[in-house]
């Protein structure tokens, strides 16, 4: 999965776009927090990520950290 894709997937899983259908105001606050959330768990992820400098494990934080890119470009 590319960095956008996995971007995309994980701020998708904190929002529920159907409950939000007919008000724009909540949609676009709701998203935001749904970006948010996805931020802090790769966030939380590069952490454990960086406890390690082995190469597999910097590769990985390398593909997180665009990841977390993506997510602020959506």
């Amino acid at each position: 999965m590319t960095p956008e894709q996995n971007a995309k997937e994980l701020t998708r899983k904190f929002f529920d776009i159907d409950f939000f259908e007919n008000d724009k105001k909540h949609y676009c606050i709701e998203w935001l927090n749904a970006k948010k959330c996805a931020l802090i768990c790769v966030n939380e992820i590069l952490i454990e990520l960086e406890d390690d400098n082995d190469g597999y494990r910097m590769d990985r934080v390398e593909y997180w950290e665009e990841v977390k890119q993506e997510i602020n470009k959506l």
